[in-house]
């Protein structure tokens, strides 16, 4: 192991030790101390020449066992934010709201305000490439028409544009409605990601490409309470 150099220089993240009035292998014995605990590794470290009497006589040291303690102070402190921290972390992910990322709503079906509640179209293009399918779909041979001919083929079977036009998914279902009664068409709702709150965007994990679409993965908020009442020694 390589030793220590009794005549480093102190660093600013050193300077506390300014106060103790030590000689510099005792500071650097100090340092070295806090690493492991050991009185005799740290004395042998840093060039003591009787380490394992020299090491646990240093502990006793007036000047010597003061730093140490206050270095033992300091570090309980910091070890005490920390483990706030990660209490924390854990917290607002156990107590995460799942609807910030993903929720369930009900919006309008398509009979909701289309005219007399017939089927209503979102625009004139939706209309006229849903029939142009369905004439496809049912009559094979359509396909050698030309495509002036589609709005000429007639057939009651075909998709009707008789509830209009201006459906908008978003609106709230209407009560009247015979076909949905008023229940709507529950639709899932994914959150915008760039924007999350503080509790949701820990709760997030990535997203993947399921068969219906996008599918929001999550922390689970079972396993972060676990954590959470183990650092705080609910299972002891």
């Amino acid at each position: 192991m390589t030793m220590l150099d009794p005549v480093q220089k102190p660093s600013a993240q050193t300077d506390w030790l300014d106060a103790f009035d030590l000689t510099q292998r005792q500071r650097l014995f100090v340092l070295t101390y806090l690493e492991d605990m050991n009185a005799t590794q740290a004395a042998r470290r840093v060039g003591y020449l009787h380490p394992n009497t020299q090491g646990p006589r240093l502990l006793v040291n007036v000047r010597v066992a003061a730093a140490v303690e206050f270095a033992l102070k300091s570090l309980e402190e910091k070890l005490m934010i920390r483990a706030e921290d990660v209490r924390r972390y854990w917290w607002m992910i156990a107590t995460a709201d799942v609807r910030d990322l993903v929720g369930v709503i009900r919006t309008c079906c398509r009979y909701c305000y289309g005219q007399d509640h017939e089927y209503q179209w979102r625009s004139k293009r939706e209309f006229r490439e849903a029939r142009i399918a369905a004439i496809l779909r049912r009559f094979p041979k359509a396909r050698e028409m030309n495509c002036a001919d589609f709005e000429k083929f007639d057939h009651p079977r075909l998709p009707s544009d008789a509830g209009g036009f201006g459906y908008r998914a978003t609106s709230a279902p209407c009560p009247d409605c015979p076909e949905c009664e008023g229940l709507g068409t529950p639709t899932v709702q994914l959150a915008d990601t760039r924007d999350l709150p503080a509790k949701a965007a820990l709760l997030y994990n990535g997203v993947r490409q399921g068969a219906n679409g996008p599918v929001i993965q999550m922390q689970s908020r079972s396993a972060a309470m676990y954590h959470l009442a183990k650092s705080m020694g609910m299972f002891q």
